[in-house]
């Protein structure tokens, strides 16, 4: 199972190959949603659609719901998991840098939880930053959790949704 990113379903707007490989992957594959990605889509296509790209808003949601096998929700837990991670990076990064990774931090934490193997963004400074994923992992192993691979770049992403 790979739960896709927001980043990811953006760059498959321009990126045919991005998009044929998640729709391929889809028919083969359990590709996951959350309730923080559905929310998150939901914005960037009113963004899209407020901003003359009524084709790219509706491209947009359209992917992610053939895509989407499943979603995840946020529970208590989960939320319990996403605090644990805003503390941690507060601590070492400030609280800037942690109040604008909350959703990212839900998103992980979902993952986690789920026990996702792998979460594709291309969100490289924030979610999948190394410093990040380090605090990730020292959190969930508290919680005997295994993180998700974060799958970070197109070839990546091709390698392993074409050998799912």
């Amino acid at each position: 199972m790979i739960l896709i990113d927001t980043s990811v379903y953006i760059s498959a707007l321009t990126d045919k190959n991005i998009e044929r490989v998640l729709i391929d992957a889809s028919k083969r594959s359990i590709v996951m949603s959350s309730v923080v990605i559905e929310k998150e889509i939901s914005k960037a296509s009113d963004f899209l659609r407020k901003t003359g790209r009524k084709q790219n808003a509706e491209k947009l949601k359209e992917l992610h719901d053939i895509c989407a096998g499943g979603k995840i929700g946020i529970t208590p837990f989960v939320l319990r998991l996403s605090d644990e991670y805003f503390a941690a990076v507060k601590q070492r990064h400030g609280k800037n840098k942690a109040k604008d990774m909350v959703e990212d931090f839900r998103i992980v934490s979902a993952a986690s939880a789920a026990a996702i193997a792998a979460v594709a963004t291309f969100n490289r400074k924030t979610m999948a930053n190394e410093e990040i994923i380090e605090i990730y992992k020292t959190v969930n192993e508290k919680h005997k959790l295994k993180t998700p691979r974060f799958i970070r770049t197109k070839a990546e992403l091709i390698s392993f949704l074409s050998g799912s």
